[in-house]
């Protein structure tokens, strides 16, 4: 998800393509094992997954939150999952840009051996972790 703070983009008008993103001061994340400028996915025009665009960084950190941060602080536009956006995109101090583009969508999943019976450990795991799961419906 592609985003800015709300002061950056009072200050700078929102990209309306990828190729705009160029245009922009932007805050990336740096692979802390590989040491690599992460690539920001990207669907097409007409929906498919286009691909990755790796635009020039202004920043790059090796940590998530430091990215978050220094968008928020109004230094670039940063791409990052939802539930690190969430919050920010709900009080409105940040702000969705490029909705149409945005890259494949990720899920999280339970998976477990199939059994008969299902150990009440296990069971007590899971409907834990479902009962606490994030509703994020209302941004997508």
């Amino acid at each position: 998800m592609r985003t800015g703070s709300a002061t950056y983009l009072a200050r700078r008008p929102a990209p309306r393509t990828i190729a705009e993103l160029d245009e922009h001061d932007l805050v990336r994340f740096r692979n802390p094992q590989s040491g690599r400028i992460q690539p920001w996915p990207h669907r097409t025009v007409v929906g498919t997954i286009g691909g990755t665009y790796e635009p020039r960084a202004r920043f790059a950190f090796d940590d998530g939150d430091a990215v978050w941060g220094t968008m928020l602080a109004g230094g670039g536009m940063a791409c990052v999952p939802l539930y690190l956006a969430a919050a920010s995109l709900r009080s409105g101090a940040a702000v969705e840009v490029l909705a149409d583009f945005r890259g494949a969508a990720a899920s999280v999943v339970m998976l477990r051996r199939d059994r008969r019976l299902t150990p009440g450990r296990l069971a007590t795991l899971m409907a834990f972790l479902s009962a606490r799961a994030p509703d994020f419906s209302d941004l997508l």
